[in-house]
């Protein structure tokens, strides 16, 4: 059975940092509006579809079972509900999770983050505290003390799925693996990609890129140790901005390494965090 997800979603931030975010059926309610038809058809068969809870917590901790995932894979009524559900739920700002390793958080805003992650048990934002980025910024506010650190540089970040097994690796039973990454204002843009030559590669663009030669860091964030790499952006003749991109190693390599899924962390740095 094939169990592959593809999942290219951003972390939208709550309005309200101290607050963990509606409750299940508020989140629908808000992101679907006055369109009742189309919430009416992401509640259908409740008896045999997951219920909203279940997809929250899902989104959160990524723990569809094996039966769970083939049934939303298979319905277009869970689909519609997995996708909104997880485009609604919120997650701390980055800013927020560097504060959180440097242990330097409002009580309101620790409270928010710790019930994020020991409550709802959120995944993503766990592999994101491994990053060694946000951990040389945590080192610097701890050393000059201040409560908020705003995060430098253009950032992108996303999280999504990995194959389950080296065994369903075969491209005909699966598409190639593909996870996309956006900065806020859409001046840098990150694909990580599985190439028809089974390569790992990660693609960047800079649409307002200052200078040819300029880094991007990128991170691939999961259970185990991150994989970094620093990739160099070059000038495209007679095209705006810059691009790079930069190999990581074979696919089937890296997949158990990283499994069971990936956090992308991308930082067109302003200036050093040092």
């Amino acid at each position: 059975m094939n169990d592959y997800r593809r999942r290219l979603r951003g972390a939208p931030v709550h309005d309200d940092p101290a607050s963990p975010g509606p409750a299940p059926d508020q989140l629908l309610e808000r992101v679907a509006g006055d369109d009742r038809c189309r919430l009416g058809d992401l509640r259908r068969s409740p008896s045999v579809c997951p219920s909203l809870t279940r997809h929250r917590r899902a989104a959160l901790r990524q723990d569809w079972t094996v039966e769970e995932l083939a049934h939303v894979e298979a319905c277009d009524g869970c689909r519609r509900t997995s996708d909104t559900v997880a485009s609604a739920v919120w997650h701390p700002p980055l800013g927020m999770l560097v504060g959180q390793l440097a242990e330097a958080l409002s009580v309101e805003d620790e409270r928010a983050v710790d019930r994020h992650l020991d409550d709802d048990g959120c995944r993503s934002c766990r592999r994101l505290l491994t990053s060694p980025w946000l951990r040389e910024l945590a080192a610097v506010v701890r050393a000059r003390a201040v409560r908020r650190q705003d995060v430098p540089g253009r950032v992108a970040v996303n999280a999504g799925e990995l194959p389950r097994a080296v065994g369903e690796f075969a491209t005909g039973t699966r598409p190639p693996f593909q996870l996309r990454a956006v900065a806020s204002r859409g001046d840098l843009v990150v694909t990580l990609r599985e190439t028809d030559q089974g390569q790992l590669v990660v693609h960047v663009e800079a649409p307002h890129c200052d200078e040819q030669g300029q880094r991007v860091r990128v991170e691939l964030l999961s259970e185990g140790e991150p994989v970094v790499a620093d990739v160099e952006l070059r000038a495209v003749d007679g095209e705006p901005g810059c691009i790079g991109r930069h190999a990581f190693g074979p696919f089937v390599e890296l997949v158990p390494r990283l499994r069971p899924a990936v956090a992308l962390l991308a930082v067109l740095a302003e200036k050093s965090p040092s």
